[in-house]
C-alpha cells in the first residue's frame, strides 16, 4: 500500500489538505449562498476501478461511498452542501486499483 504524504493550504479562510501528486479522484470545496459545497470528482487518462468514502462531520455527520470505473472526462461522484456556519470536516479515502490508497482531509 502508498501512502502519502499531505501538505497544508489556507485558501479563501478554509483549511484545506492536497496530495503531492495528482490522483484520479479529487475533492474540491466551495462557498455558496451561506453553505459549503463538498465536491468528489474523478476523471484518469486510462481506465481504472477507484473506491471513495467521503465523510463529513459538523452539527451532523454523513457518509457517501462508491466504487466505479473511471477514464476519460472528469465527472462528479459525490457533492454534499453543509451549512457555512457549522464547523466541521469532510474526510476523503480512496483506493486507485487494489493497492494505491490516499486521503484528503478538509475543515471548515
Amino acid at each position: 500500500m502508498i501512502h502519502r504524504l499531505l501538505q497544508i493550504a489556507t485558501i479563501a479562510g478554509m483549511t484545506t489538505m492536497t496530495n503531492d501528486a495528482p490522483h484520479s479522484v479529487t475533492m474540491t470545496t466551495a462557498r455558496s449562498d451561506g453553505r459549503i459545497v463538498i465536491t468528489v470528482t474523478a476523471q484518469s487518462t486510462v481506465p481504472k476501478t477507484v473506491q471513495y468514502h467521503l465523510t463529513v462531520t459538523g452539527a451532523s455527520a454523513t457518509h457517501h461511498r462508491g466504487r466505479t470505473r473511471v477514464h476519460g472526462d472528469r465527472r462528479v461522484l459525490s457533492q454534499v452542501s453543509v451549512m457555512a456556519t457549522t464547523a466541521g470536516c469532510a474526510i476523503l479515502t480512496v483506493v486507485e486499483g487494489d493497492h494505491d490508497r490516499y486521503e484528503d482531509r478538509l475543515c471548515f
